[in-house]
């Protein structure tokens, strides 16, 4: 039994099992979902990640020549994502859309072969397959890597656990091909995924230190360190040029060192001169310190205008609890999400420590645990990187009692046990993998909306909306955007003051300006670099040098002037926006203001980035925008989920403060065809506070008179608007789009 449990027989079966296994589990989603209609778009099931279609975007530029005006749209050597998925569409007779659905699910679960290997490598197969079983479906691996999560997170956590394989058997069998192997995925891991650079960072130093620290009277730890250290120094090449020139460096010098023996002095001096090149090209120290911090601050950000900070509003960017609060167990923390479990949890910080104390070359996964604990502070995104080091360090503990038993019979009940604690570890992930529902980024009529703007707009022109829409609208409506995914820093306050403000001509002027000087800013970019000359008339001051920005720098502070001799203040240039004969550029491309309904729980978060004063980064002052949801209905009253209580007739309601009056009870109804017809009740003209129920999503919305003035509240929700500035070119009950006139 146990030869062949040690055979390559049962590598592979094994290895098949585990695969079959995680994606049967990862297709959970889809098999539960299957009867939704709302799901499916062109037949094809709809992923469920607004970054998806970054990528995808991507991928339709490859393919069909896409988004030539959109200079953020990742070219096919960009991205590795993009490449792969290019490369299987050509191949694979199926639609984009359904390849895009289907790709997280198989690539994410080739996790289980560096797990199987780990557990063969140390001569305890059913280690490594238990494990792999646990931590193909961990709760946050499974999150980030089921069917429509199409992202680089499939590769994120994969590419680097190979990486950690090779680098452990490299150093338990001091194995010079290993370590080969390792420095050549080092070498792609960042194509796969730009963030993967810190956590290869980190790798490489630990990995040096282990070698330091134990091998250091062996002469050919250097050889070692120089094949690793070659791997991530970045050669700031543009890929694939990047990654080929590593590949074929690695591999001569692998050869040569493997067939020469430099003296110990010059492996010395070599790996210190490569090792100098890798602080000074990385920057490590630097990046790795700056991404801490960017994930703890918070606040408005320090520039000589305050624009509001981004990252407190996402809520994978703030910090979780370790252990579930017992008043609300199913709220994100580090226990669950590693393991699944508080019981795994805890198994999993001292089996580690034991796994390193028997088996110390686990010392080179000590970055991929801490950047897992690290979520306590920085986030639920990091959690998952010690998932697989959990599984193994949770199953390990057992393997090594029953290595210490001797009887036989004994031994094989306790086998059973381990199995049955594998199973028991295993079910309450699957059990959250039945629970979990992220929903579509957009459902079908939500589509349908989009596919109605594509057929109107062209290519070179611009839907402006919140930024979680940004990726997604490149992709159905073949349009640009101002925010999105990735760039949505001070331009945020653009787009806040558009849906915010209570002027439609400063939203109309602001839109235009904006949008025509980032297309100038654009060209003059391109031209810069075709030629390598400054345009003049299109070039920033930046402590005295001429400099233009790129792409993905904020057009805002070229507006504003940001952090130069001439700086607007801010509020001068709002007021002087209201004015109707405010002095625009040359309309060059046609402007669509976008927002889909859904946008009524994100408004309290779009508010911050308006509602700040520039000048000192302080709030103007505070907003009520409240969505309330019916609970039941008593006599003359309305009670909500949250407590608050409604009485309609008299138009008084109970806050924390005690009895308050309305203004307006308003009813708004969204017909099929996107009409919207608005039932006011007039109570209070004094109040400051304004209820409207949007009947077709059973949403009430408690707001304060201004927030009501606001151009969300009124286009959006109320359907009025200045037909003079804006046409409605889209609507139905699901999104509203305007189109600027001027």
């Amino acid at each position: 039994m146990n030869s062949f449990l040690n055979s390559k027989k049962s590598l592979y079966l094994f290895i098949v099992l585990a695969f079959t296994f995680s994606v049967v589990i990862h297709f959970v989603w889809l098999y539960l979902n299957y009867n939704n209609p709302q799901y499916f778009f062109n037949s094809s099931p709809i992923i469920n990640t607004n970054d998806g279609y970054f990528f995808a975007s991507g991928v339709q530029k490859a393919l069909y020549g896409m988004h030539q005006n959109n200079p953020l749209v990742p070219g096919i050597w960009e991205r590795g994502l993009v490449f792969i998925t290019t490369l299987l569409a050509k191949i694979l007779p199926i639609s984009l859309d359904s390849l895009i659905f289907y790709m997280p699910a198989i690539f994410s679960s080739v996790i289980v072969i560096p797990l199987i290997l780990i557990g063969y490598l140390y001569k305890k197969p059913l280690w490594g397959f238990l494990s792999a079983l646990l931590a193909s479906i961990a709760w946050s691996y499974y999150n980030r890597t089921l069917v429509g999560y199409y992202d680089t997170d499939m590769f994120a956590l994969t590419v680097p656990f190979f990486i950690l394989y090779f680098l452990i058997k490299s150093a338990k069998e001091f194995d010079f091909k290993s370590v080969y192997i390792a420095a050549l995925i080092f070498s792609i891991y960042p194509f796969l995924y730009i963030p993967g650079k810190m956590v290869a960072y980190a790798l490489a130093i630990m990995y040096a230190f282990y070698m330091l620290i134990f091998y250091y009277k062996k002469d050919d730890i250097f050889k070692f360190l120089i094949l690793v250290f070659i791997s991530v120094t970045p050669f700031h090449l543009p890929n694939p040029y990047e990654f080929l020139l590593k590949i074929f460096l690695l591999t001569i010098i692998y050869f040569y060192l493997k067939k020469n023996a430099p003296s110990k002095k010059n492996l010395i001096i070599a790996f210190a001169i490569i090792f100098i090149a890798f602080l000074f090209s990385s920057e490590a120290v630097l990046k790795i310190v700056n991404k801490v911090i960017s994930y703890t601050k918070t606040g408005v950000t320090e520039d000589s205008l305050h624009f509001y900070g981004v990252m407190q509003t996402i809520s994978e960017a703030s910090g979780i609890p370790f252990l579930p609060n017992p008043k609300n167990p199913y709220a994100s923390n580090v226990a669950y999400r590693i393991i699944g479990s508080v019981f795994g949890f805890f198994i999993f910080l001292g089996g580690y420590i034991w796994l390193v104390i028997k088996k110390r070359e686990f010392l080179i996964a000590l970055p991929l645990v801490g950047i897992g604990l690290f979520a306590h502070w920085g986030g639920l995104r990091f959690t998952v990187y010690a998932v697989p080091i959990a599984a193994l360090s949770a199953m390990y503990i057992f393997f090594w009692i029953s290595d210490l038993i001797d009887d036989k019979s004994f031994k094989k009940f306790f086998n059973v046990v381990i199995v049955v604690v594998a199973a028991l570890l295993i079910y309450p992930n699957i059990k959250h993998a039945l629970e979990y529902n992220p929903g579509v980024v957009f459902k079908k009529d939500e589509i349908k909306d989009l596919i109605k703007l594509k057929n109107i707009a062209k290519d070179k022109d611009y839907t402006l909306s919140w930024w979680d829409y940004g990726y997604p609208l490149w992709y159905f409506t073949n349009t640009n955007t101002l925010i999105d995914g990735g760039k949505h820093h001070h331009d945020n306050f653009i787009i806040s003051t558009i849906f915010m403000s209570d002027s439609q001509t400063l939203a109309a002027n602001l839109a235009r300006l904006s949008v025509e000087e980032y297309i100038k800013r654009d060209k003059a970019y391109k031209e810069f670099e075709k030629s390598g000359k400054l345009s003049e008339k299109y070039t920033m001051i930046i402590n005295d040098n001429k400099v233009i920005p790129s792409p993905y720098s904020p057009i805002i502070d070229n507006i504003l002037r940001v952090n130069q001799k001439n700086q607007k203040d801010p509020n001068e240039f709002l007021n002087a926006l209201e004015n109707i004969n405010y002095n625009l550029p040359k309309k060059s491309v046609d402007i669509y203001l976008y927002a889909p309904y859904k946008m009524i729980g994100i408004i309290p978060a779009i508010e911050k980035f308006s509602n700040v004063n520039l000048t000192t980064g302080k709030r103007k002052r505070d907003v009520l925008f409240l969505p309330l949801y019916l609970r039941k209905k008593a006599k003359d009253s309305l009670i909500f989920s949250n407590g608050m209580k409604l009485n309609y007739k008299n138009g008084t309601f109970t806050t924390g403060n005690g009895l308050a009056k309305l203004r307006y009870f308003i009813i708004s109804q969204i017909s099929n065809n996107g009409d919207i017809k608005v039932i006011p009740q007039i109570y209070n003209k004094n109040s400051q506070y304004v209820i409207i129920f949007v009947q077709n999503y059973g949403t009430y919305i408690l707001m304060d008179i201004q927030t009501f003035k606001s151009n969300f509240v009124q286009m959006f929700l109320l359907g009025n608007y200045d037909k003079d500035l804006f046409e409605l070119v889209v609507k139905s009950p699901y999104s509203r789009v305007y189109k600027l006139k001027k």
